[in-house]
């Protein structure tokens, strides 16, 4: 096969390739020649700050800046410092002496990546009208070894009067004074108590061993009266006998309670007899028998017939009899 090559065209051709390359040379000088010159860094002589705790901020707020008396406080420092730092605050606040703390003091932090944010709250109370100052004190931030003390701004509290605008200057009463305890009444008599004790245990005993004394015009004539209806009631015949022997000891007996002090109606007959004092011992002898008699009769449910029932009434009233006598008859013998 014969292959024919067209040399003139291939000449032709030659003078444009040059043109393009003489055109990218050209492109390429210029770029390099507007490029910025480079800056050699040699990390060995580069330094990059360190965080400093003088960077650290502080605020200080006081909620409410004016209340009243007795109202709470609470008091509000913030401080923030580079991280890594300790921040630490004053446990009380150096107030005057009318404000009191309510509550311990409380710390809150929040670390970040960029920062460290402590806040500390007091809770304090006023109890006295008029500006007070609130001095915090210094906060210390402790970073890499190195403690600074940050200042806290003193704050200035208003506190204000609850009483109307009218009274509020007035001041109020002084205390009163100690009440002074008085000696109780018994103190003083107690020098005579002693004595009055002694004078009534005699007066009593000798009320108790004085001589009988006459009964009274009422009580004979009451005992007088009872035997008499009794003995025109004749209980005996009727077919009570027991019953007039008690109501003839009834009689006896109220007739001694009212001429004796003591001898109850209630006492039994041992009972009775020592504190019936009478002058003749017949007469006491004669009672005994009386009494034990009517004691057989009504407890031991001892038989009596109407004679003998007729019998103790009139021995009874014969007894009265005689020992009313004798009453009578003493004060004229001591005469």
């Amino acid at each position: 096969m014969n292959v024919w090559v067209d040399v003139g065209a291939r000449r032709a051709a030659e003078p444009r390739r040059s043109v393009r390359r003489a055109c990218a040379a050209l492109t390429l000088w210029a770029g390099v020649a507007t490029a910025p010159p480079a800056q050699a860094q040699d990390s060995g002589s580069a330094s990059i700050a360190a965080p400093s705790a003088a960077a650290s901020q502080a605020t200080v707020t006081v909620r409410p800046d004016r209340a009243t008396v007795g109202d709470p406080i609470v008091v509000t420092a913030r401080v923030s410092a580079p991280p890594g730092a300790i921040i630490e605050f004053p446990s009380v606040v150096n107030a005057a002496e009318a404000i009191e703390a309510l509550d311990p003091r409380v710390v809150h932090v929040r670390r970040g990546g960029s920062e460290v944010v402590a806040e500390a709250t007091w809770r304090l109370v006023a109890w006295d009208t008029g500006a007070h100052a609130l001095p915090i004190g210094d906060a210390t931030v402790t970073l890499n070894g190195t403690l600074t003390r940050v200042p806290l701004s003193t704050m200035i509290l208003t506190v204000t009067s609850v009483l109307p605008a009218d009274s509020s200057k007035r001041l109020p009463r002084p205390a009163r004074d100690i009440i002074a305890v008085e000696a109780p009444w018994w103190d003083t008599w107690s020098p005579w108590l002693v004595p009055l004790l002694v004078l009534a245990l005699v007066w009593a005993i000798w009320r108790r061993n004085r001589k009988e004394r006459p009964a009274p015009p009422t009580a004979r004539r009451d005992a007088e009266r009872a035997f008499t209806r009794l003995e025109a009631g004749a209980l005996g015949a009727a077919g009570e006998p027991a019953r007039e022997v008690a109501i003839a000891t009834e009689i006896i007996r109220d007739f001694l309670a009212a001429r004796y002090p003591g001898a109850d109606v209630a006492l039994t007959t041992a009972e009775l007899l020592p504190m019936v004092p009478l002058r003749a011992a017949a007469d006491k002898a004669t009672l005994a028998e009386l009494l034990a008699f009517a004691d057989l009769v009504k407890y031991a449910r001892r038989h009596v017939n109407p004679r003998e029932a007729e019998a103790f009434t009139a021995r009874a009233h014969a007894w009265l009899a005689t020992v009313t006598a004798s009453e009578s008859s003493a004060p004229s013998a001591a005469a």
